[in-house]
């Protein structure tokens, strides 16, 4: 057809053409869908929501991941200074009463939330990023650990990317492993922290991402720095969802449970994911960034895959997450529910200088300094570089991996994404902040191709601020 002109079509092995055409038939079936119309998460859906004068590329970029049927339910809002200038959700028929205040699990991208408390700590002189951890918590200072600082933490290089037996520190069977009575028991889970070594790559680099550790880390220093002694959670509720006004929690009290909506994260169907995704992309034919990802997460020998937490098994799933168990432990670095409103909402607040509708969480100096301190490593259990800064906000101007599209490079926007694609991030140089959650995952590091089609579209955008 005309559309396709000029595009070259890659060559895939017959073989490989009926293998899938066969699943695709077998899908459909199911589905009760067209040959040609299978995706992963079923058929189109509807987007809802305002998008001021300037934002149009956003919106279509946004409709276009469900007309693509890659969505379930999700949202999206950007502020510019404190206008929200774009407000939207959408969901297809198989995420029915999905709406803009609808709670997921947001992954990672939960990490910015430690990153801003430690900063406003940092801003009421009760913390430096720059000091040892073991100044504020002397038990943490041993096994290795006597030298680490606040800033290394943030920065993924505090040598704590699973919680390790210092007598056995590179046999996983030794790890030492957080449960979800643990969990709920902060003085254990402290002792576990305590009791850790010190684990550096084999090729000496620093940087390891600390995939779950770190937010049971801050929050360990939290309760010794804070006059109140709370948990990270309870400073998140009390010092920023409360003051704001929104709807960001770390940790759901069961008795609270019931005032709020849920989307389950939900994966791609398996025979979908094989036969689409992981085969193709295994073989050359499919997309080279996800191939990266299976190949750098299939390595035995990654700090990503050894054992942390005894409800997460290989191949990881979100089951947990899903269950009132999961959204009731704070699991701060992977295990924060919120919506896209609410998220954009802290994020503006950062972009403007800590200060949004009249309510401050922080100094206009120390939401500058949040973003100071950029160190650039290479993380070799990512294959990951790009600047952290002292309190563990990445620049995302620096990304660069084999298993990331460099597209979704955005000069000055600093935070994070999540597993399965969300992703949270500001501009204060141009009052920027964007917030994109989800209920339906990717297979991809961060964010994938709905977020590559989004970050083209902020780019454009941007440009002409």
């Amino acid at each position: 057809s005309d559309q396709n002109a000029g595009h070259k079509t890659p060559h895939i092995h017959p073989t490989l053409r009926a293998f899938r055409q066969m699943l695709e038939a077998l899908l459909n079936s199911h589905a009760g869908e067209e040959p040609g119309d299978i995706r992963p998460f079923g058929s189109g859906g509807t987007v809802t929501g305002t998008t001021s004068p300037g934002y149009e590329a956003v919106r279509a970029a946004f409709e276009s991941s469900f007309a693509l049927n890659l969505e379930l339910g999700a949202q999206l809002v950007i502020y510019q200074g404190e206008e929200k200038v774009v407000d939207l959700f959408g969901s297809n028929a198989k995420q029915p009463g999905y709406t803009d205040e609808t709670l997921q699990c947001v992954f990672s991208s939960g990490k910015n939330m430690e990153s801003i408390s430690v900063a406003m700590l940092v801003d009421r002189g009760l913390l430096s990023y720059h000091e040892k951890v073991s100044t504020y918590w002397p038990e943490f200072g041993q096994h290795g650990k006597e030298a680490i600082t606040v800033a290394d933490i943030m920065r993924h290089e505090g040598g704590m990317p699973f919680f390790s037996d210092p007598t056995d520190m590179d046999n996983p069977d030794k790890n030492k492993i957080v449960t979800e009575e643990v969990v709920q028991d902060p003085d254990a889970l402290d002792k576990i922290i305590e009791g850790s070594g010190l684990w550096r790559h084999p090729d000496g680099t620093s940087r390891l991402y600390h995939a779950l550790t770190r937010g049971w880390i801050v929050s360990g220093i939290v309760r010794r720095v804070d006059p109140k002694k709370r948990t990270l959670g309870k400073f998140i509720q009390e010092e920023v969802s409360e003051p704001l006004g929104i709807t960001y929690f770390c940790g759901i009290p069961l008795t609270e449970q019931s005032k709020y909506s849920y989307a389950d994260m939900t994966q791609a169907p398996p025979v979908y994911n094989m036969a689409f995704e992981v085969i193709p992309a295994m073989l050359g034919v499919g997309c080279p960034f996800l191939a990266s990802t299976i190949k750098v997460m299939g390595d035995k020998s990654n700090s990503m895959g050894k054992p942390v937490v005894s409800w997460m098994k290989p191949p990881p799933t979100p089951a947990f997450n899903n269950t009132p168990l999961g959204r009731l432990l704070e699991i701060p670095s992977a295990g924060m529910y919120t919506n896209a409103r609410s998220m954009a909402k802290v994020n503006a607040c950062m972009a403007n200088g800590g200060i949004i509708g009249g309510v401050r969480l922080l100094s206009e100096k120390a939401s500058a300094d949040a973003l100071a301190g950029l160190n650039v490593e290479t993380d070799p259990s990512l294959k990951l570089t790009s600047a952290f800064s002292q309190a563990g906000l990445a620049d995302m101007s620096t990304v660069s991996s084999p298993l990331v599209d460099p597209s979704i490079n955005l000069h000055g926007f600093f935070g994070w994404g999540g597993w399965g694609g969300s992703i949270s991030i500001w501009n204060p140089e141009k009052k920027l902040a964007l917030s994109y959650a989800m209920n339906g995952m990717s297979n991809y590091l961060l964010g994938g191709p709905r977020y590559v089609t989004l970050a083209k579209a902020l780019k454009e955008v941007s440009s002409k601020l």
